[in-house]
């Protein structure tokens, strides 16, 4: 959410409604929630960003 305020936009957003628009299916955007924020990745390579990412995010219960 930091990040997003500082660019301004939500990158995965803008990509997720461009697939939405091309597939002709709905952007479902409150589903996967980030538990907590990561230090940068900018020197880690693809298997330390990839560790550094595993457990971050959540399947929010779409179904109550």
């Amino acid at each position: 959410m930091q990040r997003e305020k500082k660019k301004r936009f939500n990158q995965a957003a803008v990509i997720a409604e461009g697939l939405s628009q091309i597939l002709n299916i709905p952007v479902v955007s409150n589903t996967v929630i980030r538990e907590n924020g990561t230090e940068t990745q900018t020197r880690k390579n693809r298997v330390e960003r990839w560790k550094n990412m595993e457990t971050r995010f959540k399947i929010r219960n779409t179904f109550r």
